[in-house]
């Protein structure tokens, strides 16, 4: 077979003897003891077939798209797959257990390789049952742990259903005096009334709302 890879990263392969060729393939590869490295942005097959008979070294194609290759040719090269690896929960084994096992002694053993937190996250996410959760709060955090994990274990009530993830916490929005976090309504009462937008013009302009404007507004006069 010949020795043709086609790669979106070819610097593992600048080792030893190697010549770089770029856009054009415009030398013959027949060196036995040389790696061919043409970096192009894409290239067709015909190309590809035409150093075939000429070959003697290893040819690698760095190419930023995948070419249309016949069923043949790709028998020939060697696609590599520069996709990078997906990072998997390390807990997500066990967290499959404990929602969707029968066998809740099984869950329950599963239960407890799992931090409290992070189990917590996603029983908020996936459990609906409040009383589940009252009993959660009494047990919590209070007593060993291994109360909790039984919790967990012969609380939830297995389903096949999808595993939801925790939700992302929206990021709490800079308040600006003279408001308080507890007010609610502070973006409308800026938007719609031009004293109060001034007093904070005046404290804290970085803080107005998207869309009111930084400068001073002069303020209508009851007559």
């Amino acid at each position: 077979m010949h020795n043709i890879i086609i790669t979106k990263d070819d610097t593992k392969y600048q080792t030893g003897k190697f010549l770089m060729l770029y856009d054009v393939l415009d030398v013959i590869p027949d060196q036995e003891d040389t790696t061919y490295i043409l970096r192009v942005k894409k290239i067709n097959e015909q190309v590809i077939k035409s150093c075939l008979p000429y070959l003697k070294g290893r040819m690698i194609i760095s190419c930023e798209k995948l070419p249309k290759l016949s069923k043949d040719m790709k028998a020939l090269v060697n696609i590599e797959n520069d996709k990078p690896k997906v990072t998997r929960n390390p807990f997500f084994h066990a967290l499959t257990i404990v929602f969707k096992e029968t066998d809740r002694l099984r869950a329950y053993q599963q239960s407890q390789t799992l931090p409290i937190p992070l189990a917590l996250s996603y029983l908020k996410s996936n459990v609906k049952d409040i009383e589940f959760f009252r009993t959660f709060a009494k047990i919590g955090f209070e007593l060993n742990e291994q109360y909790t994990h039984a919790l967990i274990a012969y609380g939830v009530k297995p389903s096949y259903n999808r595993i939801n993830s925790p939700k992302k916490r929206e990021q709490e929005k800079e308040i600006p005096t003279p408001f308080r976090r507890s007010d609610k309504h502070w973006q409308t009462i800026i938007k719609n009334s031009d004293s109060v937008a001034n007093q904070v013009r005046i404290r804290d302009k970085g803080r107005l709302p998207k869309g009111v404007k930084k400068s001073l507004k002069e303020e209508a006069d009851w007559v």
